[in-house]
């Protein structure tokens, strides 16, 4: 070989050495004198050959051998493949709980990426994160319908066009600190057309900033009467909080700044962080880090049935210093089943062969509701003597010759929890006076006394707070009785005489061994199920004091030498709630009330004999008017018993100054033997009532009534 040239014709195009490279249009030619050749194929002008194109680079060369000399041409076949995409790495940027979106050839990631193939196209077909998670992104999407991807900060989504859209959303954004910055890197893989493929990353700087905190309702449970305590701080009311409802809040970056009762919705009692508030079934100690202690103590989650359950609301709010928020903390409270208690009966006196009744139950209890299984007692007892029994109620009945007896009651609930009891029986002869007699107890003023829910309320000067609808005396020489109503529920019917004595001056008077008797009515539906009593000081009733437990009703049977003792009545509801009235009985003032009752008997008597009318005239004195017309004084102002100004009345300037004088408001219907009071409208003004017959015993005082009713005293002969 002794030349070489570019082209397919001679002298077509540039010379070269044999020997050495010579530059084509597609490569080099390298032509040794032999006849031996190389041929490397220029990338930068072959790249753009596709797949299955065809180019020829043609040289033509010149032999000799020595004499004669030819030429010819070499011709080299370009065959076109498909050359390899190049990737370049994307960068963007986006703030906190923030999007960015990127639209197909806006800077999206295949927009500086390429393929040296002349037609080649380039597609996104997978995408992956650190993380590890990896997906396939399916042809012809956008990053409207294109494949999502959860990164470390955010969540993108990215269509094989290449364009995408990303949200920091993620909790890690929302711990990122204002001012600073992290980034998020996925990888994506660019095929071409004919499946080859690079890969590149995209990578999202997530920008922080300053987040409200929000506070997530907590729960908690417990049983009645036990306690909850909710700690560490991993555990506590914190733990499930949040900055902007993303990122749980770290230690110290929030703490409980406020703490009250109910619902977020709703008003409540506040309390103090880290001091005790109490709510509806139990009482909470919420400390800053969020830490808790609970203990369900209420009556009200004493009362919860066993197995069923309430909800105890606080709101609580938290702060991080630059935000605030509210939730709810819900503790619910399981009821149980509370044991029965009870209370140590008194010993009980009766008198041999009368009947006893005794409602045991009484000095029975269960906290647990009474519509609840578990609320029902059932009762049994041991040692029961002959001729006592007990019903499914626990209510004993009988009677027992005289000794001293004792049993036990036990009192069992639905849940088999028990509680017992001793009773004792002291069974006497009738008359017998058992122990001695207390001293004689100095004569006091008779008061009034209200029972009501919370012990014994004693007025000195005692006042009817209710409009009195019926105020009625009963006399007879075989029994006096007198009855008020009261406001607070409970009736006094005060002293009746069983036994009194007519001299031969026919005055009437107090026999030894006189029997006094009053009784307790539940006025106002108090549900009073068990009466007892106690002398004034709290000692044990004598034997010559009894208390009837079902009604209150009360007999004294004064010994020798006994003329006044005060007696404590003690009822009590279902409720258990103990209600206690303290009267005084004295013998000598019911001798006083007898006298001044003779002295209007005859009167009474002579008025129905007679058919006529009892008026009253305008000076307040009753006139008797008989059938023939006459008229004579019924009463006159003979009695010194009578306090000054007890009663004025306006309508007839009278009063009861010293005198048994009945007023006008006061009236005689003889058919019925009655004394009545009409309904005049009195002004009765912080004055003492004080008719003439029977209130030496109790003193009752009205207060700016403006309406006394048809019939407030009634005077039965």
């Amino acid at each position: 070989m002794t030349a070489v040239r570019v082209g397919s014709t001679e002298d077509a195009g540039s010379a070269g050495t044999v020997g050495q490279a010579l530059t084509g249009t597609y490569g080099q030619l390298t032509l040794n004198a032999n006849g031996s050749y190389t041929y490397v194929a220029n990338q930068d002008a072959a790249d753009p050959l596709d797949v299955g194109d065809i180019a020829y680079d043609y040289f033509n060369y010149t032999v000799s051998d020595g004499t004669l000399s030819d030429t010819a041409v070499i011709t080299i076949c370009i065959i076109g493949i498909n050359d390899t995409p190049t990737a370049v790495n994307d960068t963007d940027s986006v703030n906190e709980d923030e999007r960015i979106t990127v639209r197909g050839g806006q800077d999206d990631v295949l927009n500086d990426d390429t393929d040296t193939d002349a037609s080649s196209s380039l597609t996104v077909t997978n995408i992956s994160h650190t993380n590890g998670n990896s997906d396939t992104v399916s042809e012809s999407t956008t990053f409207a319908n294109g494949t999502t991807i959860v990164g470390t900060y955010g969540t993108l989504t990215i269509g094989a066009d290449g364009s995408y859209t990303y949200i920091a959303d993620q909790d890690a954004a929302d711990s990122i600190a204002d001012g600073s910055s992290e980034t998020d890197v996925f990888t994506y893989t660019v095929t071409d057309e004919n499946g080859a493929t690079a890969t590149a990353t995209l990578t999202i700087t997530v920008n922080g900033s300053d987040n409200e905190v929000v506070a997530v309702t907590d729960t908690g449970a417990v049983d009645a009467g036990s306690t909850l305590s909710v700690t560490p701080e991993s555990a506590g009311l914190l733990s499930n909080d949040t900055d902007n409802g993303a990122a749980a809040l770290s230690v110290g970056e929030a703490s409980v700044t406020e703490i009250r009762t109910g619902r977020e919705n709703r008003s409540g009692t506040d309390g103090t962080v880290g001091s005790t508030l109490v709510g509806t079934y139990g009482t909470l100690t919420l400390n800053s880090d969020g830490t808790y202690t609970y203990t369900a103590n209420t009556d009200a989650a004493k009362a919860i049935a066993p197995a069923d359950t309430a909800i105890d609301y606080f709101t609580y709010t938290i702060s991080d210093g630059t935000s605030t928020d509210t939730a709810e903390l819900r503790i619910t409270v399981t009821g149980i089943n509370d044991p029965p208690t009870s209370t140590a009966p008194p010993t009980i006196r009766a008198v041999e062969n009368q009947r006893i009744r005794i409602q045991s139950k009484t000095f029975f209890d269960d906290p647990d509701p009474n519509n609840n299984t578990y609320g029902q007692l059932t009762y049994s007892v041991s040692g029961l003597p002959a001729g006592l029994s007990i019903n499914d109620n626990g209510r004993i009945n009988g009677r027992l010759p005289e000794g001293t007896y004792t049993f036990t009651v036990t009192a069992t609930d639905g849940g088999n929890l028990s509680t017992s009891q001793t009773f004792t029986i002291i069974v006497g002869k009738p008359g017998d006076k058992g122990e001695p007699p207390p001293p004689p107890v100095v004569v006091k003023p008779k008061t009034l006394e209200t029972a009501i829910a919370k012990g014994t309320v004693t007025f000195e000067t005692p006042k009817v707070q209710n409009q009195v609808t019926d105020l009625a005396v009963r006399s007879s020489l075989a029994s006096i009785v007198k009855e008020y109503t009261f406001n607070g529920g409970m009736k006094v019917i005060d002293v009746a005489v069983e036994d009194l004595n007519i001299d031969q001056s026919g005055r009437p008077g107090i026999n030894e061994n006189t029997i006094l008797g009053f009784a307790i009515g539940d006025d106002y539906r108090l549900n009073v199920k068990q009466y007892t009593g106690t002398l004034e000081d709290g000692s044990e009733l004598p034997n010559w004091i009894r208390v009837d437990p079902a009604t209150g009703q009360t007999i004294v049977q004064f010994p020798e030498n006994v003329y006044s003792v005060d007696v404590k009545v003690i009822a009590i509801d279902n409720d258990n709630t103990t209600r206690e009235i303290n009267v005084t009985l004295d013998k000598n003032s019911v001798s006083r009330d007898t006298a001044l009752k003779r002295d209007l008997e005859p009167f009474i008597d002579r008025s129905a004999a007679l058919k006529t009318e009892v008026t009253v005239d305008e000076k307040g004195q009753i006139i008797l008017e008989s059938n023939d017309g006459s008229r004579d004084d019924v009463l006159n102002p003979n009695d010194s018993s009578n306090d000054d100004n007890q009663i004025e009345d306006p309508n007839n300037q009278s009063n009861l100054d010293n005198a048994p004088v009945i007023p006008e408001i006061i009236e005689e219907t003889p058919a019925q033997d009655n004394l009545a009071l009409d309904n005049q409208n009195p002004e009765l003004e912080e004055k003492v009532v004080k008719f003439a017959s029977l209130q030496d015993q109790i003193d009752l005082e009205f207060d700016e009534h403006e309406n006394y009713g048809d019939k407030i005293l009634k005077v039965s002969g």
